[in-house]
């Protein structure tokens, strides 16, 4: 399903030595990936504020701290950057710190455009290093065995997938996103809109509980012209044989009043995979909404349930990283590579150009 990449280390890597760009909230919950990895180690962190990024270094154990990026990308002592930034500076900090002999870790969506994604593709091909795409959601334990179970044939060959956002209120402080103009999330014009930052999530999910790449968008939103587009219908199909999904967003985030239960974001996921054989359904991932088993089955009459699966969704971004960091001791492909996430930015972008202009749009047409 991908491109053949070949990295040329010169001499194999028995650490992870990461520097850290970005101190905000899921910076806490990547580092607890690296810290609880035997082969990982957090050398530096670097955030404009340097208020923050003294204290999460504090936080972590790590004596460095940055506030310029472009110097912790000149420490020698790292060999791997994690980018924790707004997407419009994902490509340019990438590009600079690949360019610079660090293995990259970028969080989802990779760039802002398929021109900026294949000039990562290119630094990390020309530089010999690794560069890897954050995406939580497929590593979240109820959907990783829910894709077991499909490639098992335990329902069948699935042929519909359907997805449900429903934003909520709850949670914990730290998590709720600033309602504030300044606030990056409302720049849509530098860094996209709320289904360019989220949908990605759901094009993984799709792509990897189908078995097959999207080949073709369709879509409807309301308000396609602001930062926060919801509510709105996206629908799909995949490439080979008759495979489709379905995503709808409820609300926007100021228009609902739905308690969910969270740790996290207050909002509810739930994937629902029909297979010629069975259904399967994974009824939460950020939040909870209905007190259900995370995974259940419905097959040949009887419905089965996973009650001691691992249902935290911040285990998900530990597991992100442990892979990553397994790829680059290993020098194997990363699971979500450049040529993965570019997949998925386009994915977004056609889901834009659908609702845009009102009709089906192939992904091959974005360019």
């Amino acid at each position: 399903m991908g491109e053949t990449i070949r990295f040329r280390n010169e001499c194999p890597i028995l650490s992870v030595n990461v520097g850290i760009v970005g101190a905000g909230i899921i910076s806490d919950i990547r580092a607890r990936g690296y810290l609880s990895h035997p082969s990982a180690k957090i050398i530096a962190v670097c955030d404009i504020d340097e208020t923050r990024a003294e204290a999460k270094a504090r936080k972590w154990g790590t004596k460095k701290h940055y506030t310029d990026y472009r110097k912790m990308i000149r420490d020698e002592e790292i060999n791997t950057i994690e980018i924790l930034l707004p997407h419009a500076l994902h490509a340019s900090v990438a590009i600079e710190a690949m360019k610079n002999g660090k293995n990259v870790i970028v969080q989802k969506p990779m760039a802002m455009s398929v021109k900026q994604a294949d000039e990562m593709i290119r630094a990390a091909e020309e530089n010999g290093v690794k560069l890897g795409v954050c995406e939580n959601y497929i590593r979240y334990p109820p959907i990783e065995k829910a894709a077991e179970l499909i490639s098992r044939g335990e329902i069948g060959t699935p042929v519909i997938i359907r997805i449900e956002k429903v934003a909520g209120v709850g949670g914990p402080e730290e998590w709720k996103e600033p309602n504030d103009p300044s606030d990056w999330r409302q720049q849509k014009n530098l860094h996209g809109g709320y289904i360019y930052d989220e949908i990605v999530h759901h094009s993984a999910v799709s792509t990897l509980l189908m078995g097959a790449d999207v080949e073709s968008v369709s879509a409807t939103f309301e308000n396609i012209d602001k930062a926060d587009e919801r509510p709105g219908v996206v629908s799909w199909k995949h490439v080979g044989g008759n495979k489709y999904g379905s995503l709808t967003y409820s609300f926007g985030k100021s228009k609902t009043r739905i308690p969910i239960m969270t740790n996290y974001y207050p909002v509810h996921e739930g994937y629902e995979v029909v297979g010629d054989r069975g259904i399967l359904w994974i009824t939460r991932c950020t939040g909870q909404l209905l007190n259900q088993p995370a995974l259940m089955m419905f097959r040949d009459g009887s419905l089965s349930s996973w009650e001691d699966i691992e249902m935290d969704w911040g285990i998900s971004f530990i597991r992100d990283v442990h892979n990553f960091v397994d790829d680059v001791i290993n020098d194997r492909r990363p699971r979500m590579s450049g040529l993965d996430g570019k997949k998925h930015i386009k994915f977004a972008w056609a889901v834009y150009k659908a609702a845009e202009t009102n009709r089906t749009v192939r992904l091959d047409e974005i360019n």
